[in-house]
C-alpha cells in the first residue's frame, strides 16, 4: 500500500529534512500510547515531533544526540510497528 511513496514523498509529508533521517529507531510497544510517549519525551530536549497531514504517524519524535538522529515511537501491535519501520526504512 505504501510502496509507491518515495523518500522525497515521505520527507515532504512528514515535514522533515534529510539531516533528520534516522540512524536509530526505538519502538516502545504499549497500549498506553500517549502516556508512554510523554514519559519518554521527558528524557530528551530539543525534539522534533513527527506528524503528517492525516495524523499518521502519531507519537513519534526525533532527537539529535551528538550528531546522530534518534527516533522514538510508541506503538501498539505489529501493524503500526511495521508501518513506522517501513516509513523510516524508506528514508
Amino acid at each position: 500500500m505504501l510502496k509507491e511513496l518515495s523518500k522525497s514523498d515521505w520527507l515532504s509529508m512528514l515535514g522533515i529534512s534529510e539531516k533528520l533521517i534516522l540512524k536509530v529507531l526505538l519502538l516502545r510497544g504499549t497500549r498506553n500510547l500517549k502516556i508512554q510517549y510523554a514519559k519518554h519525551k521527558s528524557f530528551f530536549s530539543n525534539i522534533f515531533e513527527v506528524g503528517s497531514p492525516n495524523g499518521a504517524p502519531e507519537d513519534v519524535f526525533i532527537r539529535d544526540i551528538e550528531g546522530i538522529p534518534i527516533g522514538y515511537a510508541s506503538v501498539y501491535g505489529s501493524p503500526i510497528a511495521s508501518e513506522i519501520t517501513h516509513v523510516f526504512g524508506v528514508l
